[in-house]
C-alpha cells in the first residue's frame, strides 16, 4: 500500500506543471502533452510526456515509447510523429530511463558485455516503475491498463523487448514491480532483440505477446541474427534468430526484414522520415498490426521481406554516408539544449 502512495503522490504534486510543459514539434489538433515524474532513484528524476486527446475521458490502449541511444545518450522528446497514434487512438508515454553507458560500440564475440547487461538491467526496472505509475493512475489517465504496449527503437527497443521477455518468465524485477497477473498486449521493436546473460537460446515460461520486429539484415550494430560473445557468457538474439522460436513455438509476431537495411531503420520502425526528407512510411504496418493484436486480439504469425527502400545506408561502421547522404540516427531530433 506505500508504494501505490507514493505513485499516486507522485502523480498529484506533477500535475500542477503539466500544462506549463511545451512540446518540442508540432503536434496535430486536438493532442495535448502532460508530463509527470514517475520516480526519483537517487541523482536521477525520471519523467514520462503523455500524450492524448484533450478532454477525453474514454480508456484507450496505450503506447510506452523508449529512445534510442545505445544506453548513453538520447531523450524521451524523440518522436516527433507520435501524435498520428494518438489520433489512431493510442494514448502515448514517452519515458526517460537511466543511461549508464559511457559509449557503445558494436557487439563481437570478444566484448564485455556485462556493463551492457547491467544498463539494459537498470533501463527494463525503470520502464516497469514507468508502467506501474501508468497502471495506478490509470483512470485519472484514461488508460486501459489490459492494453499496454511497449515500443522503442535501438536501446529502447532492447529495453521493451527485455522487460516483456522477463516479465514472462517471472523475473523478480518485474514480480516486485508490477501488478500480479499484467502483461503486456504487444512489442513494436525497431532495431531490437534479447540481450541475455548464458548463451542458451532464449525461452519463455509463460508465452510472449504479440511482437512487432523490424530490423535491416545489414545492421552493424544490433545483430538481426544470433550473436554469441563467449568472452562474457552473453548472447544477442536479433529478430532472424527470435522468429526461429517464435515459429516453433507457435508464438504470435509481425516481422518485417529489409535486405541490405542497416540501423538507421531503427527509427523507421517508430515513426517516418517526412521531417528529414524521406518520404518513407512504415506506420501503416504498425497501425494494422496494433489494431489486429491490442483491439481485436487477434494472433497470428506474418513475415515481410524488403529489398529496397528509400533512405541511405549508413551504417555506424561506415566514416562517411553512402552516396553523400547526411548521417542520420534514430535520435536525430535531439534537443540542442
Amino acid at each position: 500500500m506505500a508504494k501505490r502512495i507514493v505513485f499516486v503522490a507522485a502523480f498529484l504534486a506533477t500535475a500542477f506543471a503539466a500544462a506549463g510543459q511545451q512540446c518540442p514539434f508540432d503536434l496535430p489538433e486536438g493532442v495535448v502533452m502532460e508530463t509527470y515524474t514517475y520516480a526519483v532513484k537517487g541523482q536521477d528524476t525520471l519523467a514520462l510526456d503523455y500524450f492524448r486527446m484533450d478532454g477525453c475521458h474514454k480508456t484507450r490502449p496505450t503506447i510506452i515509447l523508449s529512445f534510442g541511444g545505445g544506453w548513453y545518450t538520447g531523450h524521451r522528446r524523440t518522436f516527433p510523429e507520435l501524435g498520428r497514434y494518438v489520433k489512431r487512438g493510442y494514448n502515448v508515454a514517452c519515458i526517460d530511463y537511466r543511461l549508464s553507458l559511457g559509449f557503445f560500440d558494436p557487439v563481437t564475440p570478444d566484448t564485455d558485455c556485462y556493463p551492457i547487461a547491467r544498463a539494459i538491467t537498470r533501463a527494463v526496472e525503470d520502464t516497469y516503475d514507468a508502467t506501474r505509475f501508468l497502471i495506478d493512475n490509470s483512470a485519472a489517465l484514461g488508460i486501459d491498463s489490459s492494453a499496454i504496449v511497449l515500443g522503442g527503437c535501438s536501446a529502447g527497443a532492447i529495453n521493451s523487448v527485455m522487460a516483456e521477455y522477463l516479465l514472462c518468465n517471472e523475473d523478480p524485477l518485474a514480480t516486485s514491480r508490477l501488478p500480479q497477473g499484467f502483461n503486456y498486449a504487444a512489442v513494436l521493436s525497431g532495431a531490437g532483440g534479447i540481450w541475455k546473460l548464458g548463451m542458451a537460446a532464449p525461452e519463455w515460461k509463460n508465452p510472449p505477446c504479440p511482437h512487432f520486429m523490424m530490423h535491416g539484415t545489414a545492421d552493424d550494430v544490433v545483430p538481426p541474427g544470433r550473436q554469441l560473445c563467449p568472452a562474457s557468457n552473453f548472447a544477442c538474439f536479433g529478430p532472424e534468430a527470435m522468429v526461429e522460436i517464435f515459429k516453433e513455438k507457435g508464438y504470435p509476431y509481425e516481422c518485417f526484414l529489409v535486405s541490405g537495411g542497416d540501423h538507421l531503420l531503427a527509427a523507421l520502425s517508430i515513426f517516418n522520415l517526412g521531417q528529414a526528407g524521406y518520404t518513407v512510411d512504415y506506420m501503416e504496418h504498425i497501425f494494422n498490426f496494433l489494431d489486429r493484436t491490442v483491439v481485436r486480439s487477434e494472433r497470428y504469425q506474418l513475415d515481410y521481406f524488403e529489398k529496397d527502400y528509400d533512405v541511405p545506408r549508413c551504417n555506424a561502421s561506415v566514416a562517411e554516408p553512402e552516396g553523400g547522404a547526411k548521417m542520420l540516427s534514430p535520435y536525430y531530433l535531439l534537443p540542442q539544449s
